[in-house]
C-alpha cells in the first residue's frame, strides 16, 4: 500500500470518528434539530441537495473522480473551519461546514475529496422503525431498498477504496425505542454488509 493511501486511510478514520462524536452528541442534546414541514424545510432539503453533489474519489487513486475543494466552496461557500496536514508530503485537508445545525464534513486529498459526511441532520417522521424491522434487514439488501423502507438516514459517511464504495447510514428519528435509539447500518456498494442498533424496541 502507498504512502498517499496511508495516509488517506488515517485521515478518513478521524473523519469517521469526528462524525459518530457528532452523532452521540447530537443523541445526547436536550434540543433536537428537527427537519419538519416548516419555511426550515426547504433550506434544509436544499442544503441536503448540495451535498449529495460532492463526488467521492478513490483514495487508492489520488482521489480521481472526486470533487475538488473548489466545487465544495462553491456549493457550501466558505467552511467554518479546516484542518490542513502535509507532514507526510502529501497533504490532506478535513474540512467542515456548519449550515442551520447541520454539520458537513469533507476529506480532501490533494484537493480532491475522498470521504463526506453530513450530520446533525434530524427528520421529523412517526417511529415506524423497531427491533423486528431491523431483524428483518437481509445481508445484501440494498440502500435504495432500505431508503425506500426506512426513507433518508439522519447521517451518512461515504468512502471510496479500490472502487469499493463504503457508505455507513444513521438513523436516530423514526426508530421505536428509548432515548439514545438509533440504528447504523454499513453498505459496501450499495449492498448492506452490516449492522447495529442501541435501544430498540
Amino acid at each position: 500500500m502507498n504512502k498517499k493511501v496511508i495516509v488517506a486511510l488515517g485521515a478518513v478514520a478521524l473523519l469517521g470518528a469526528s462524525a459518530i462524536a457528532e452523532t452521540n452528541s447530537a443523541l445526547n442534546a436536550n434540543s433536537h434539530i428537527v427537519y419538519a414541514a416548516t419555511k426550515k424545510k426547504t433550506a434544509k432539503q436544499k442544503l441536503r441537495s448540495k451535498f449529495d453533489k460532492i463526488a467521492v474519489g478513490d483514495m487508492a487513486n489520488y482521489g480521481e473522480g472526486g470533487s475538488t475543494l473548489d466545487d465544495v466552496k462553491k456549493l457550501l461557500g466558505q467552511p467554518q473551519s479546516t484542518t490542513t496536514d502535509t507532514s507526510t508530503g502529501t497533504q490532506t485537508d478535513m474540512v467542515t461546514w456548519t449550515q442551520k445545525g447541520v454539520t458537513i464534513t469533507v476529506q480532501f486529498i490533494e484537493q480532491k475529496a475522498i470521504a463526506r459526511s453530513i450530520t446533525g441532520f434530524k427528520f421529523s417522521r412517526k417511529a415506524t422503525i423497531g427491533l423486528a424491522e431491523f431483524n428483518a434487514l437481509a445481508d445484501g439488501i440494498s440502500y435504495t431498498d432500505v431508503v425506500a423502507k426506512f426513507k433518508e438516514p439522519d447521517s451518512i459517511t461515504e468512502t471510496v477504496m479500490l472502487d469499493s464504495r463504503t457508505t455507513i447510514a444513521t438513523w436516530v428519528t423514526g426508530v421505536k425505542g428509548s432515548v439514545g435509539a438509533n440504528i447504523v447500518l454499513t453498505f459496501t456498494n450499495d449492498a448492506l454488509t452490516g449492522k447495529t442498533q442501541t435501544n430498540l424496541k
